[in-house]
């Protein structure tokens, strides 16, 4: 009985959120048009009440500065098809990752010996 209304209450939690929008639950028939995808990202980010631009949630986001912005979406673009999962394919993005991760264990004064690792959060990051 408990876990039923846990699960009611999560639905119309979820709901409410989502402002009554419909999950869709299949692949279309057709592709969606460049268009069709921006127009449908552009209203999910709209569902929240939370304004990145005011700050004020920590934790969770930055007040972004727009040249900052124009500088991580372009680095964003020219790596997103890399996998550093396959450091011999992308030997850059190895590098990368160490000279990141050696600039991280300098500011918390680690030495030579010092070693990381960096995760984008997603399965490589368990």
């Amino acid at each position: 009985q408990e876990l039923d209304k846990s699960l009611t209450d999560l639905k119309e939690d979820l709901s409410k959120q989502v402002k009554g929008r419909k999950f869709i639950q299949e692949l279309p028939t057709e592709g969606w048009s460049e268009e069709k995808l921006l127009e449908e990202i552009k209203e999910l980010l709209d569902l929240g009440e939370f304004d990145v631009k005011t700050g004020g949630l920590s934790g969770t986001c930055h007040k972004p500065d727009d040249d900052i912005v124009k500088v991580v979406t372009n680095a964003y673009s020219l790596t997103a098809y890399t996998n550093p999962l396959n450091p011999d394919a992308f030997p850059g993005i190895r590098k990368m990752e160490a000279e990141v991760v050696r600039m991280a264990a300098r500011l918390f004064n680690g030495d030579e010996n010092s070693v990381g690792t960096m995760t984008s959060g997603g399965t490589e990051s368990l």
